[in-house]
């Protein structure tokens, strides 16, 4: 689909311009948890993606994973990143009643991180990395900081090139 801008010359026709919806899934569940909301939204403009996801977990029944040591992915996303930069994304995020703070809820944590940043990991996958004031590394967050934990949100939005 293309749309014009700034005028109907050919030299302003974009050719590549695509929005749609995704469905965020969360890996690694033992359980099916209630969701209150479950959205993600994309906005495709020739090799640029940027998508905005939602997840807001109903306390009733909470995410339960396999593995509490893996790392917290979500899968779904529009497009394949194409594995440009250290996570292969840029963008951000927000969330209420998480318990990802801490050593123990990052794969290289420290009790000081105090960040909570979107990235891309295996081109196809939606990690949440955290950093600190006082260490030189991000790690990236792990399923014990989202595991039957409250009835928490997380809503992110985050750019990324693809080859598609």
């Amino acid at each position: 689909m293309g749309i014009y801008i700034g005028g109907t010359s050919s030299s302003n026709y974009l050719d590549d311009y695509e929005e749609g919806s995704w469905t965020p899934s969360i890996d690694g569940l033992s359980n099916t948890p209630q969701y209150y909301n479950k959205l993600g939204k994309y906005t495709k403009i020739g090799n640029q993606v940027k998508v905005h996801g939602f997840i807001q977990i109903n306390g009733a029944t909470k995410p339960q994973f396999s593995s509490l040591t893996a790392v917290f992915k979500i899968s779904g996303l529009p497009f394949t990143c194409n594995g440009e930069g250290y996570f292969g994304a840029v963008g951000n995020c927000k969330w209420a009643q998480l318990d990802w703070r801490g050593n123990d809820k990052g794969d290289y944590g420290h009790n000081q991180d105090t960040v909570l940043q979107p990235g891309i990991t295996n081109s196809t996958k939606t990690i949440f990395n955290t950093c600190g004031p006082a260490v030189y590394y991000c790690a990236q967050s792990i399923n014990r900081a989202f595991h039957d934990n409250y009835a928490w949100w997380i809503d992110w939005e985050m750019w990324y090139k693809t080859n598609s």
